[in-house]
Formats: C-alpha cells, structure tokens, sequence
C-alpha cells in the first residue's frame, strides 16, 4: 500500500509540474500588426516609414502599438520578431526593382546608421523583404519599421493611382515575447 502511495503522490506532483510549465507558456505576450492602407501615401525614393495600423492579435502587456505613428512600445524582455514588408500591394502587377529594396526594423529616436535589423533584398515591388530575429531589451524601447528603395518610383506612382480605391496590405509584424 505504501509503495503505491508514494508512487501516485510522484506522478500527481509531476502532473502538476507540467501543468504549471505549459501555464508559463501560454502567459507569454504576442503581437501581430499590419499595415492596411488605401494607396493614398506620396511614394518618394529613399526610406519610407511603415505605419502599422491595424492589430490582428494581441495578447498582454508588454508589446504595445501606436496606430497613429506605427511605433511599438515593448517591454525589458526577449522577442522573437517576424516581418513582411512590400512596397506595393500583391494585387499589383510586379515592377522590376533596379537596385532592389529592403526593410529595416529601428528603434525611435536613435541614428539611421544603427537598425535593429535589416530585411531581405526584394528585386520586384510585390516581392516581400523579410525579417527574422530576436531581440533583447533590458529598458522599455520604442521601435518603428521602414522601407528603403532607391529606384524611381514613377512607374509605380502612376500604378497606385489607378489602383486608388482599393484597401491594401503593406507590412506585417509578428512579435512574441520568450
């Protein structure tokens, strides 16, 4: 009797071992945004600041959107950070990029010449450049995505204008604390 007892007692404190672990894993916060904008915005060569806009998830504290400005607010924590960045919408017909175009993930406030991370070169304006990294803080930051592309932009200024009614999708943003 004592041998089964001990041996029960074992297997509950490991059952709830678990359990408390898998709870510990479900409370880390995530985030997922988008950047849903009519094809309104001036387009220039050079850097352009993505204006996340939408929340397509979002569970707890520590990751934070501004929709306004597009800016991030994340708290003293590791992440891991997933990004997708376009310079059109994929309903577009794809224009062949000369020098090509990435993304860039920065913080607020701080020089051009330090990003966070630097995405994918994409050769066309459908192709996405992509970003996949983690990043640790000790201090609360502030962090915004941009997209930078030297070609002219003509061809595709005068692709937008046509497109002008429609709703389109830019950039997405994953983001999960670890």
């Amino acid at each position: 009797m004592k041998v089964y007892t001990t041996f029960f007692i074992g297997l509950i404190w490991v059952f709830f071992l678990g359990c408390d672990r898998i709870h510990t894993t479900m409370l880390l916060d995530y985030a997922e945004y988008a950047e849903y904008t009519m094809p309104i915005a001036p387009l220039k060569e050079g850097r352009h600041t993505r204006i996340l806009n939408t929340t397509i998830e979002q569970y707890g504290e520590s990751i934070r959107l501004d929709k306004k400005t597009g800016i991030i607010s994340l708290s003293p924590g590791s992440y891991n950070i997933s990004v997708s960045s376009t310079l059109t919408d994929s309903s577009m017909p794809a224009i062949v990029l000369k020098k090509g175009g990435y993304c860039l993930l920065r913080y607020v406030g701080v020089s051009d010449d330090e990003p966070i991370a630097i995405g994918s070169i994409s050769k066309t304006t459908k192709e996405a450049s992509t970003i996949d990294t983690y990043f640790n803080t000790d201090v609360p930051v502030r962090i915004f995505l941009s997209y930078e592309v030297e070609d002219s932009l003509e061809k595709i200024k005068e692709q937008v204008k046509r497109e002008k009614e429609q709703k389109m999708t830019f950039s997405h943003i994953n983001i999960q604390q670890l």
